[in-house]
C-alpha cells in the first residue's frame, strides 16, 4: 500500500526555508513595484522574488516564469549574482515537477556561476540544491557530499540558520539509509541553533524530522509528541505547507496504530490546506493516502473519488511514479470490491509501468557501463604502448652509455697524461645525462601507476552499477526468510549474477554463470538481467523451461 514519504515532504520544508529567507512584500505589490521598474539589477532582484513567493504559495508554473525572466535579464546585463539566484529558482521549480534531469542541470549552472564570482552563499545553497536533487533520486551518497560541502561554507560564513537547515538535510540522509541515531544527532544540533536563533519554522521542521526517526523506532507515543508541537508552532507562524505536512505525519502515526478514523480525519485536513494553496503535486500524493484510508474504512465509492483524482492530477504533471502508484491504488480498491477483473486490469497497468521505469533506467546503465568498458580498453592500450616505449628508450640510453664508456676507456689508454682532464668532463657529462634519462624513466613509470588507478576507479565504478540491478536483499530475505545470499566475485565486477521476481503466488528466482569474466563477464550480465526483466515481467512467461528458451533467443538477437 502506498504510503506518503514524510521524509520527502520534511525535505520541501527544508528546502522552503533555506531559500525564502525573510518575509517579503506580497505578491500583488511586487507586481505594482516590476511594472515600474527600469532593465536593471533591481528588475532582476524583484523578478526572483516573485518567483521565491509563487513557489512558497505552491504556484510553480508562475514561479517558474519569473524565474525564467529573472534569468534572462540577468544574462542581458551579466549580472551574475542575479543569474545565480535565478538558475537556483528554476532548478527548485523543475524539481516541484519532478524533472530531476532540468533541476540537477541548473543547480550546476546556479554553482558555476557563483563560484565566479565568489558568491559564497550562492554556492552553499547550489550544492544544497544538487543534494536535494541527488537524493530524490536515490543517490545518498552524492547528496551527503554535496550537504557536507555546503555546510563547510556555511560554517566559514557564520551563517547559523544556514548550518541549522544543512544539519537536517545532513540527519534526512541518515535516516533515509536506517542510521538513526546519526539522523537524530544532526536533528538535535539543528533544533538546538533553531532555538537560539527564535526561528520558529526551523523549530518546527527539527520537531517533525525528530518525530519521523521515534516512529522507525516504534515510539508512537514520542513522535506524536513532536509533530503535535511542530503543528502547533506551523499554525502560530502561518505556515500552511508546514501545518499540512504535520498533519500527514500525524495521520501517518494514527495508521501504524490502526486508528482508521484519526488517520482519515488528519489526511482530510492536510488536503483541504493543499487544495487551497494550489499544490498540486501535494494534492495528488495526499489524495492517494485519503483513498487508502477510505479502503480500510469499507468506504468503497469515497476512495475510488480520491484515488481516481490522484490518478488523473499524476497525468497533468507527467509524473510517471505517482501515475504507477495510482494504478497500484486502484487495483487494491477493486479487490477490495471482489472485481478481480478490474483488478488484474489495473494491477497490469501498474506493472506495465514499472517495468518501462525499470527498463529506462537499465538501458541507461548498460549504456554507461558499456561507456567505461570502451573507455577501459583505450587506457590499457595506451598504458602497454606507454611502456613498450619506456622501455626502447630505456635500452637506447643503455647501449649510448656503454658505447660512450667505452670510447672514453680507450682514449683514456692512450693518451692518459695529456687528456686525462678532458676525460674527467667527458665523465662527468655522461653522468649527468644517465640521470636526466633516470628521472624520464621515473615519470614514466609514475604515469604508467596514474593510468592503472584510473582503470581500478572505471572497474570499480562498474561494479556500482552491477550492483545497482541486482535484486533487493530485503525482499529476498522477505520472501524467503531463512535464505541469504553468498555473492563473491572472482574480480572487481563478476561474470556471474542472481536474478528474483514475484509474480502472483509465483516466485522466480534465477543463478546465472555468465561467458567470461571481470568487465566483459560483466557486460554479459547486465544482458542477463534486462533480458530475464523482459521476458518474466513484461512477457509473463513463467515456466523455467520457456524462460531459458526465451532467454537464448534474446542472446542470439543481441550479439547477432
Amino acid at each position: 500500500m502506498k504510503r506518503t514519504i514524510t521524509f520527502g515532504l520534511t525535505f520541501i520544508l527544508i528546502l522552503l526555508h533555506c531559500f525564502i529567507q525573510a518575509q517579503q512584500a506580497k505578491i500583488d505589490s511586487l507586481q505594482t513595484v516590476l511594472k515600474t521598474s527600469k532593465e536593471d539589477t533591481s528588475k532582476v532582484n524583484t523578478l526572483n522574488i516573485l518567483s521565491k513567493q509563487y513557489m512558497a504559495a505552491g504556484n510553480y508554473e508562475q514561479a517558474l516564469q519569473f524565474g525564467k525572466q529573472a534569468a534572462l535579464q540577468a544574462e542581458k546585463l551579466n549580472y551574475k549574482k542575479g543569474m545565480t539566484d535565478a538558475y537556483s529558482n528554476i532548478g527548485i521549480n523543475y524539481w516541484y515537477q519532478g524533472n530531476y534531469e532540468k533541476s540537477l542541470d541548473y543547480g550546476l549552472k546556479a554553482l558555476k556561476t557563483a563560484e565566479e564570482i565568489g558568491y559564497k552563499k550562492g554556492i552553499a545553497n547550489s550544492y544544497n540544491n544538487i543534494g536535494i536533487v541527488y537524493f530524490y533520486q536515490g543517490n545518498y551518497q552524492k547528496a551527503l557530499d554535496n550537504y557536507l560541502k555546503s555546510l563547510l561554507i556555511l560554517e566559514e560564513t557564520a551563517d547559523k540558520k544556514g548550518i541549522a537547515y544543512c544539519s537536517a538535510n545532513i540527519g534526512v540522509i541518515y535516516a533515509s539509509q536506517g542510521n538513526y541515531e546519526k539522523a537524530l544527532d544532526n536533528y538535535f544540533k539543528a533544533l538546538k541553533i533553531n532555538e537560539e536563533l527564535g526561528n520558529k519554522h526551523g523549530i518546527a521542521v527539527s520537531y517533525n524530522n525528530i518525530g519521523e526517526i521515534y516512529v522507525k523506532k516504534n515510539n508512537f507515543e514520542k513522535s506524536l509528541e513532536n509533530h503535535f508541537k511542530a503543528l502547533k508552532l506551523y499554525e502560530e507562524t502561518g505556515d500552511k505547507q508546514g501545518t499540512a505536512s504535520s498533519y500527514i505525519n500525524i495521520g501517518n502515526i494514527y495508521y501504524e496504530q490502526g486508528d482508521y478514523k484519526r488517520e482519515l480525519a488528519n489526511y482530510l485536513k492536510s488536503l483541504n490546506i493543499y487544495e487551497k494553496i494550489g499544490d498540486k503535486r501535494a494534492v495528488g500524493a495526499t489524495s492517494s493516502n485519503v483513498g487508502i484510508a477510505y479502503i480500510k474504512l469499507g468506504k468503497l465509492e469515497n476512495a475510488f473519488y480520491y484515488l481516481n483524482q490522484s490518478l488523473i492530477i499524476s497525468k497533468e504533471l507527467g509524473y510517471k511514479d505517482g501515475i504507477k502508484e495510482a494504478f497500484n491504488d486502484l487495483s487494491e480498491l477493486y479487490e477490495a470490491k471482489s472485481d478481480y477483473k478490474q483488478a488484474y486490469s489495473y494491477h497490469k497497468l501498474y506493472s506495465d509501468i514499472k517495468d518501462t521505469l525499470l527498463n529506462e533506467q537499465s538501458s541507461k546503465q548498460i549504456a554507461e557501463m558499456n561507456t567505461k568498458y570502451d573507455s577501459e580498453k583505450k587506457d590499457k592500450e595506451l598504458i602497454k604502448k606507454d611502456a613498450e616505449i619506456s622501455k626502447q628508450q630505456a635500452e637506447t640510453e643503455k647501449q649510448n652509455l656503454q658505447r660512450n664508456a667505452f670510447i672514453i676507456g680507450f682514449l683514456l689508454v692512450l693518451i692518459l697524461a695529456f687528456f686525462i682532464f678532458r676525460g674527467y668532463r667527458q665523465k662527468q657529462n655522461a653522468n649527468k645525462l644517465l640521470e636526466e634519462k633516470n628521472i624520464l624513466i621515473e615519470n614514466q613509470k609514475q604515469l604508467v601507476e596514474e593510468k592503472n588507478i584510473k582503470i581500478t576507479d572505471s572497474i570499480n565504478y562498474a561494479k556500482r552499477i552491477q550492483q545497482a540491478i541486482l535484486p533487493s536483499q530485503e525482499l529476498i530475505k522477505y520472501c524467503f526468510p531463512d535464505s541469504f545470499i553468498f555473492f563473491r566475485p572472482k574480480d572487481i565486477v563478476s561474470g556471474d549474477f542472481y536474478w528474483f521476481s514475484e509474480k502472483g503466488d509465483k516466485l522466480i528466482f534465477a543463478v546465472a554463470d555468465c561467458t567470461g569474466h571481470g568487465v566483459p563477464g560483466a557486460f554479459m550480465s547486465m544482458i542477463g538481467n534486462t533480458l530475464l526483466n523482459e521476458i518474466v515481467n513484461v512477457k509473463n512467461i513463467l515456466e523455467p523451461s520457456k524462460i531459458l528458451n526465451e532467454l537464448n533467443k534474446g542472446i542470439v538477437n543481441l550479439l547477432n
